[in-house]
């Protein structure tokens, strides 16, 4: 007879990789599957919204959770929930296009929940100084590098046993909540103050709405998705940046000048390479290489932590914000000669895992946040800094392609249709050395920001 019990205990160390394996299986893996899932016909774009719908869900989702606090044990439950819907149904996408919609709504909610519950989880554990499993981040990688493998080989083919393998990695997640030691008892979440709720509601629909016409306008080419996406953007950036990322919505508490600028920061770099990456790699390189693309976000998380800490004993003279600074303008210097592209996008992957680190040891240390609610702080401040990234990038786009007679919509069309065209090589290389000096632009104000808080620190000593 089976003892649930014994199992439930055996399973307990396990529960902190597999829920981790499940969270970055929904983060990384759907920038492969999805794209598969966008037909195409001659000229028309079919079927594009599985992918569109995931990454504004998991894009905006968090925003509306601004002045609630659910505690992590809810938010896993709601990822979970969410992510077993969505590949549940996009089982049965074969029959309708419908239910792949629905997976991606899915799949993007989970994206957007599971991460902070289980960085949570993870916080709890080492304050518990809870036993760890030898080589954890091996399985861990190796994992996702199995499924990925499968979605390369067979994905295009027989995009249902993708879908299976997600659900498999899914249902790991959800045994390691149920096994976790960690665990606490289910807190409801209280909607209170009704016009708060309101307020988040409409801002988080606005970005909604700018977002999903500007994924529109790149996995589609339609310049009229373009346009309608950055006029609701330019009204509701800076209202967002205002709410969002000024106060805590807890008391009066502020968030400080270097949390906002690092958070703000990363969104930048994440975006420089997520989206001004990814039309780069499908216009010049061609879609294959974005794999490899996919595969230095793996090689960034496994090898940051240790190559900062190595790099800061080898040359001590030099703070952990100036190496920062210093690799990220290496990484994007590289990102400029193609045969180094991908060691450019591994070095500002690694700044980005080291500035979510920054954040989050600040949020702790400076702000009367929990840390169940310092996990849906830094997310968001990501979120804006991703948008005003998208905003100057194409607005970019668009006065580049005025003065050089180029039709932006060809551009657009070529990245929807995977096509690389040397026609636009030009445009890139231009729109490239603008959003560099700008990432390079913010870095410094961000060091700056840093040394002048260090340096009123040593003051007050």
């Amino acid at each position: 007879m089976v003892n649930i019990t014994q199992i439930k205990q055996k399973s307990a160390r396990f529960s902190a990789l597999f829920l981790k394996i499940t969270s970055f299986t929904v983060n990384t893996l759907p920038y492969l599957l999805l794209p598969q899932l966008i037909l195409r016909s001659n000229i028309v774009i079919l079927n594009a919204l599985p992918y569109v719908l995931f990454y504004t869900f998991r894009r905006t989702t968090l925003f509306l959770f601004r002045g609630y606090h659910p505690k992590a044990e809810r938010l896993a439950t709601w990822g979970l929930s969410a992510a077993t819907l969505g590949c549940f149904l996009g089982l049965f996408g074969g029959l309708s296009p419908l239910f792949w919609d629905l997976a991606g709504v899915g799949v993007g909610i989970a994206a957007a929940l599971l991460p902070p519950a289980v960085r949570v989880f993870n916080q709890r554990g080492q304050a518990a100084q809870t036993a760890k499993i030898k080589f954890s981040a091996l399985y861990q990688y190796g994992a996702l590098l199995l499924l990925l493998g499968l979605i390369q080989l067979d994905g295009g083919r027989l995009i249902v046993w993708s879908f299976v393998g997600m659900l498999l990695y899914v249902g790991l997640g959800w045994w390691g909540l149920w096994a976790s030691p960690l665990r606490q008892p289910l807190a409801p979440v209280v909607w209170h103050n009704i016009k708060l709720f309101g307020l988040n509601l409409l801002l988080t629909g606005a970005i909604f709405l700018s977002l999903i016409n500007l994924r529109l306008a790149r996995n589609e080419g339609t310049m009229q998705s373009l346009l309608r996406g950055l006029t609701v953007l330019a009204i509701v950036l800076p209202i967002a940046l205002l709410i969002f990322s000024w106060r805590l919505a807890r008391g009066n508490g502020r968030l400080t000048w270097t949390i906002r600028a690092r958070g703000f920061l990363r969104g930048l770099c994440i975006d420089f390479v997520a989206v001004y990456g990814t039309i780069y790699v499908f216009v010049i390189l061609g879609s294959g290489f974005y794999v490899w693309v996919i595969l230095m976000y793996v090689v960034a998380m496994a090898i940051g932590t240790p190559l900062l800490k190595f790099l800061q004993a080898k040359i001590p003279q030099l703070s952990l914000a100036d190496l920062n600074l210093l690799l990220l303008a290496l990484g994007l210097v590289l990102t400029f000669w193609q045969p180094v592209y991908l060691v450019g996008i591994l070095c500002l992957r690694i700044v980005v895992g080291e500035l979510n680190r920054e954040v989050l040891a600040e949020l702790a240390g400076e702000t009367p946040l929990t840390t169940d609610e310092e996990f849906l702080v830094a997310p968001r401040l990501l979120a804006l800094g991703g948008l005003f990234f998208q905003m100057m990038l194409w607005l970019v786009m668009m006065i580049v392609a005025q003065l050089r007679g180029i039709k932006l919509a060809g551009l657009l069309t070529s990245y929807a249709h995977k096509t690389v065209s040397a026609n636009f090589s030009g445009l890139i290389g231009t729109v490239h050395w603008v959003m560099v000096l700008i990432v390079l632009a913010a870095a410094l104000i961000v060091y700056l920001i840093q040394q002048r808080q260090a340096k009123a620190g040593r003051e007050l000593k």
